[in-house]
């Protein structure tokens, strides 16, 4: 079972991540931009996912995940008691990965091969 404790250390171990205050929880940023939250005051976290990632998880899991309106997107609720902490950090890297620069991104990839990075050969 995924708690907040979870949530916090996975997102806080992806490069570049500040937390600040969210109506009393705990928001995770990126470039100045929101890839996790905690509202406290409904007791509910929220993830930024990709649309069709997570419109798979409402459709298979809606007992775990469920649609957020976040201004004039879609993001999830997300039921942590019902994810095992492995799977939070994989949606963590996930969310992280959606408003993170091409350059934190691959930053974070070459840390996890050791400092190599495959060359496909069609960068730009």
């Amino acid at each position: 079972m995924a708690t907040l404790e979870d949530l916090a250390r996975f997102a806080m171990a992806q490069p570049g991540v500040e937390v600040k205050d969210h109506f009393g929880g705990p928001a995770y940023h990126v470039a100045g931009r929101t890839f996790a939250m905690v509202w406290r005051r409904e007791g509910r976290t929220i993830l930024r996912l990709p649309p069709a990632r997570q419109a798979l998880l409402f459709d298979v899991r809606p007992e775990t995940f469920a649609p957020c309106q976040v201004g004039r997107g879609v993001w999830s609720y997300v039921a942590l008691g019902a994810l095992d902490p492995g799977e939070l950090e994989a949606l963590i890297i996930l969310a992280w990965r959606g408003v993170a620069s091409r350059r934190l991104s691959r930053s974070k990839d070459a840390r996890r091969s050791g400092g190599a990075t495959m060359r496909t050969g069609t960068e730009a």
